[in-house]
């Protein structure tokens, strides 16, 4: 039990769609006291969600699997969605089976991974949509990605390339002053 209660994950037991044991750290990541969720039913689940919980707290309960882990959304007692990573597996309680777990709050990872894709799906659009000649190459000089219109005005195309040196694309002359920049680059 001590164990539980300083954990620095969120401890729960649930018994017949009702919370039977939080730890401290899990009422703290909903905004609770633990005495408000103990021996209640789940009111922490963001409604779309629920199926996704009701089913793997199923799948925990009847030995269909050993334990479960999947992500959700949760609800704060004041409201705010945040997402949550859940660990739970089969135990007997009182002399009947439960699911025994962590939960872990990754809302914080959530919306970073949410800005970095809308982050790259911006570039991409921008890159994509762009009237230049837009290009990658590795640190030897091998081409990892053109553009479409890299591809409009080259006439050639990436699965042409890819993993291709760039230096059939320079005039002679030109070859070892860029030969030379991209070396020092």
């Amino acid at each position: 039990r001590d164990l539980a209660e300083k954990s620095f994950v969120g401890v729960y037991l649930i018994q017949d769609g009702v919370l039977e044991y939080a730890n401290p750290r899990l009422a703290e990541i909903f905004g609770y006291e633990v005495q408000e969720l103990v021996e209640k039913k789940l009111v922490l689940v963001f409604p779309e969600d629920w199926p996704i919980v009701e089913e793997n707290i199923r799948k925990g309960i009847s030995s269909e699997v050993k334990s479960v882990h999947y992500e959700a959304r949760g609800v704060t007692k004041d409201e705010k969605t945040i997402y949550v990573e859940v660990y739970g597996s089969r135990t007997m309680y009182q002399g009947r089976p439960a699911v025994i777990g962590s939960l872990l709050d990754i809302t914080q990872r959530k919306l970073a991974e949410q800005a970095l894709y809308l982050s790259e799906e911006k570039y991409r659009t921008m890159i994509e949509q762009s009237n230049d000649m837009i290009w990658t190459l590795d640190g030897e000089g091998k081409f990892t990605f053109f553009n479409k219109r890299a591809e409009e005005i080259s006439g050639c195309r990436l699965e042409d390339w890819q993993g291709g040196d760039f230096s059939p694309l320079i005039v002679e002359e030109d070859l070892p002053a860029v030969v030379e920049v991209f070396r020092r680059t």
